[in-house]
């Protein structure tokens, strides 16, 4: 789905190999089950043939963590799970938008585990309320009168959601530069149901132009006719010296497959924005945001292979809180920290960034002759991803998990082996029919755009679209995120 003509070579002597994947050390016991329990529901839930037949894939899932009394251990359940790498080009995004039957949301622009795994967790949460109102009981959510007599929900007492991905995120995490890496150490302190909960070091922001915080988008080879056609416009809200950073302007400086978001090579942000952005706005999204009493947080991240503690924090969390982040109010006033005008809701995150041993593929050793491109030893060569979410509507128990074809952002239909046109449940288009069906809104019934779908997120979620505004335009790090069609 991508060019690598940017990245770097590597030449391995003839019989080279390496582990699939190497030797690692885990961060603490909690950050081995939560790993354990993910690999276990990715082996129940997808099916074995697929999983026999690609064994090196990318795999997120969403856990969340259950307090037990009397000293028993806690439990985790596994309650939405991603398997991906794929993404829509620029080409087919453009067919979907001229075709006369467009609807906004049908297809699955990113197919990436972790997007997939954050979607089928919403769906999860709505499923929830949805048995809430039915008078249903649930483990996770707790119902909640506002004062203005609406009812809305939260996690009950003692329940805590936790990640885990079975390697770094793409983009900035997977960008080791900037820093002084090292081995990480097990802390045996903590007790099986513990994560360190220790606030990460500030970031010493001393190459910001060179990319050290920067944003990326995943790229898009059928947009190599735009390479190096940078779109001024986009550049007209930051100062005239940021507008020529090389890390705005150039690819050359990027981890592969990945590009600055102005440079009209890819739309798609990355894996590591994206989680960067939720451990501001929340797990929950906008709609959804509207029935919760406040954003869901993740309390952990877990990640398997090239894990870096110091990159990860950077990319996931820490350079959202960079001190240099600051934006002007007036002429005359202070500084204010960007973070203090979003509403009080929406808090930074800080979530504990653990490394686990337990390995996804321990099936052996990779061939590494030849030369091979930097960080690219491990190809995902299926197009075909997966999503499931614990989905105990109506009284029912969905085992298997979906398949969608990573190139059309449809359903794919695994038995027959052949392609569909049905969408899926997870995607835009069905969450915001569900959300619709929900609320029992009236007036919304007609969403056919990406404008009138933002026009139903402020009519309904008005707090968090505002936050998300202020964010995206006067945050030095995220004012360069690519909305689309400026929305």
């Amino acid at each position: 789905m991508a060019s690598t003509s940017n990245t770097l070579q590597q030449n391995h002597k003839e019989g080279a190999v390496r582990h699939a994947e190497k030797r690692r050390i885990a961060t603490c016991r909690f950050a081995d089950r939560v790993a354990a329990v993910s690999i276990e529901a990715f082996k129940q839930r997808v099916p074995q043939k697929w999983r026999e037949e690609n064994k090196q894939v990318c795999l997120a899932t969403f856990v969340v963590h259950l307090e037990q009394v009397d000293g028993e251990e806690g439990r985790l359940d596994v309650i939405s799970l991603g398997v991906g790498t794929k993404y829509l080009s620029q080409e087919t995004l453009r067919k979907e938008y001229d075709a006369p039957d467009f609807e906004y949301g049908k297809r699955i622009r990113d197919s990436h585990a972790e997007v997939l795994a954050r979607r089928a967790l919403r769906k999860k949460i709505l499923i929830e309320i949805k048995n809430c109102m039915k008078g249903s009981s649930s483990e996770l959510l707790q119902a909640m009168e506002t004062k203005d007599g609406k009812q809305q929900f939260q996690l009950k007492q003692g329940v805590s959601i936790h990640m885990y991905t079975s390697s770094t995120p793409c983009g900035n995490s997977s960008l080791k530069k900037f820093a002084t890496l090292s081995k990480e150490k097990f802390n045996d302190d903590l007790e099986k149901d513990e994560w360190p909960t220790n606030m990460h070091e500030a970031i010493p922001a001393h190459s910001l132009h060179l990319g050290q915080l920067a944003l990326l988008v995943k790229k898009d080879i059928s947009a190599n006719e735009k390479c190096g056609a940078i779109d001024e416009a986009k550049f007209a809200h930051l100062p005239k010296k940021q507008r020529k950073w090389p890390a705005n302007i150039s690819d050359e400086w990027c981890p592969p497959n990945t590009a600055p978001p102005r440079i009209g090579k890819g739309s798609i942000h990355s894996c590591s924005d994206k989680i960067c952005r939720w451990n501001y706005l929340g797990l929950q999204g906008s709609l959804l945001s509207s029935l919760l009493d406040g954003p869901l947080y993740m309390k952990s991240i877990t990640i398997g292979r090239k894990f870096s503690r110091v990159t990860a924090q950077r990319a996931v969390c820490c350079r959202g809180l960079c001190n240099k982040l600051r934006v002007k109010r007036k002429r005359d006033d202070k500084d204010k920290d960007v973070v203090e005008q979003l509403d009080e809701k929406y808090k930074h995150s800080c979530p504990s960034v653990m490394c686990t041993a337990e390995y996804l593929d321990d099936s052996g050793v990779l061939e590494m002759s030849g030369e091979k491109v930097i960080g690219q030893d491990v190809r995902f060569l299926s197009t075909l991803c997966w999503l499931w979410y614990c989905n105990n509507e109506n009284g029912s128990n969905v085992t298997h998990a979906e398949c969608i074809n990573g190139e059309t952002g449809l359903v794919y239909d695994y038995k027959q082996g052949k392609k569909t046109s049905n969408t899926s449940s997870i995607s835009t288009f069905q969450m915001t029919l569900d959300f619709i069906e929900v609320e029992k809104i009236q007036d919304a019934v007609f969403v056919h755009t990406l404008g009138d779908l933002r026009n139903l997120k402020r009519q309904v979620a008005s707090d968090y679209e505002a936050a998300k505004d202020i964010l995206l335009t006067k945050h030095q790090v995220f004012n360069m995120w690519n909305r689309r069609n400026g929305l």
